[in-house]
């Protein structure tokens, strides 16, 4: 691929992959979310001030094989603001970094994958992330829900064809099950909810195809933990009420994880908080919004699913941090590869 000018940008087509300008790039506003989960980790372990100081330490030496990154362009609407934001907030930290940043669409990404190499980092969703990396035969095998981790899922998990799935569903009046495709390049489909065999990952993958299926539970709250070099670094809510995981759980589940050989460096823990026997559900708010941490003899922290770290939702985490998170798990992956 011939790289483009500014100038030569500037005179194109729309849409021409283009050089990141960082005049242009719209600022990128950090929700201030307080997460206090992140209080008590310092407090009780003090892990995760360690693991966002080994991060900042680090820095210099991640950065230092990465001359070139290609940030992909998605386009702002609502259904997809967090990933603009989270895209334009990486690109923005790549190019403070001293990183040649180029933007592209998604109907350009046959010519970004021509055009990789060592020393050049792709930022894209996971679909986009998938493809490129099957090119170059990498197969990420990072597991919805690692076996060390059984104990914490509080819940029955099976793979099932979507035919056996629904025809479950047509049998059974007001039965459901938590739905999920296994392919990750058909993650574009979220794991949700299924009621009906009209439910869209049911109608939109072929009956034969296997799908992760789960016993429902009701959690009144949802996080997504970041763990970069078996260290937490970041924490943000994503579903529910104002009530904070137990962080002792989250990190005997880190603890666990870091005895696998084959871990992802960089991954998040989705985990949900949710009411024991004899929980008082009005015992969650504190009155004001804020989040409290978890009384561990009313509500427990489970296991909702672990997600690679190379293309993931930032849920608003800071930029920094979210760019180190992407960068170690795609150097990882692509460390080896004879490009």
């Amino acid at each position: 691929m011939d790289v483009q000018s500014d100038e030569e940008c500037q005179k194109a087509a729309p849409s021409c992959i283009h050089k990141l300008s960082l005049s242009k790039l719209p600022s990128i506003k950090e929700d201030p979310q307080c997460d206090l989960v992140l209080l008590s980790m310092v407090s009780k372990s003090g892990l995760l001030k360690t693991g966002i100081e080994d991060l900042e330490r680090d820095r210099g030496s991640l950065m230092s094989v990465i001359h070139t990154a290609w940030v992909q362009q998605v386009e702002p609407n609502p259904s997809l603001c967090h990933d603009f934001a989270a895209f334009a907030g990486v690109a923005r930290i790549l190019s403070s970094r001293g990183v040649t940043v180029w933007r592209f669409s998604k109907e350009q990404l046959g010519d970004v994958i021509r055009a990789f190499k060592k020393g050049v980092v792709v930022i894209a969703g996971v679909e986009e992330s998938m493809l490129l990396l099957a090119s170059y035969h990498c197969f990420p095998e990072s597991p919805d829900y690692p076996p060390c981790l059984n104990a914490f899922l509080k819940r029955k998990i099976w793979k099932a064809t979507v035919g056996s799935i629904k025809t479950f569903l047509n049998e059974n009046n007001n039965a459901s099950v938590f739905i999920k495709p296994i392919e990750r390049k058909k993650k574009g489909l979220s794991g949700s909810v299924a009621t009906t065999s009209r439910h869209p990952i049911l109608t939109k993958l072929d009956d034969s195809d296997l799908i992760w299926c789960s016993e429902v539970l009701n959690f009144q709250a949802e996080f997504r933990v970041f763990v970069i070099k078996d260290q937490p670094v970041g924490v943000r809510c994503y579903r529910g009420e104002k009530l904070a995981p137990d962080p002792q759980t989250i990190l005997e589940m880190i603890s666990l994880m870091k005895q696998q050989e084959s871990r992802p460096t960089s991954y998040a823990l989705d985990v949900g908080v949710m009411c024991a026997t004899g929980c008082d559900k009005a015992s969650v708010s504190d009155g004001d919004g804020a989040q409290q941490p978890v009384d561990v003899e009313k509500y427990e922290t489970v296991l909702v699913e672990l997600t690679d770290g190379f293309a993931l939702g930032s849920y608003g985490l800071d930029s920094d941090i979210y760019t180190d998170c992407l960068l170690h798990r795609l150097l990882q992956l692509t460390e080896k590869l004879d490009i």
